[in-house]
């Protein structure tokens, strides 16, 4: 039985099921506790729900991106350059060449 409170971040492991989860919420008013599973399914369970669960505290996974198909992990990225600049400078000017005649 799980004899502790949960905190955000901390991996575990449902001795019953097998299967792993990620603590990503704990909302105090709501008395819930939100989870998100290896292969990226969310859940949430009450607070006194939790105690009655058979957790174990786990390690963190080698690939926590295995279940978002598709998306790739910060260190995958590489190097992406971001410019911040000033946004006027994306805009195209308008090109006049001649006069403008006044009536």
């Amino acid at each position: 039985m799980a004899s502790y409170f949960p905190s955000i971040g901390t991996w575990y492991r449902d001795t019953e099921t097998g299967q792993r989860f990620e603590i990503v919420a704990i909302d105090e008013k709501q008395k819930t506790i939100e989870v998100q599973y290896y292969d990226g399914d969310i859940s949430e369970f009450d607070i006194e729900s939790w105690g009655a669960l058979k957790v174990v505290e786990t390690d963190t996974p080698e690939d926590v991106y295995a279940g978002y198909d598709g998306i790739a992990a910060a260190d995958d990225i590489g190097d992406v350059p971001i410019n911040y600049g000033n946004p006027l400078e994306f805009i195209e000017p308008d090109n006049f060449t001649g006069y403008d005649e006044l009536f």
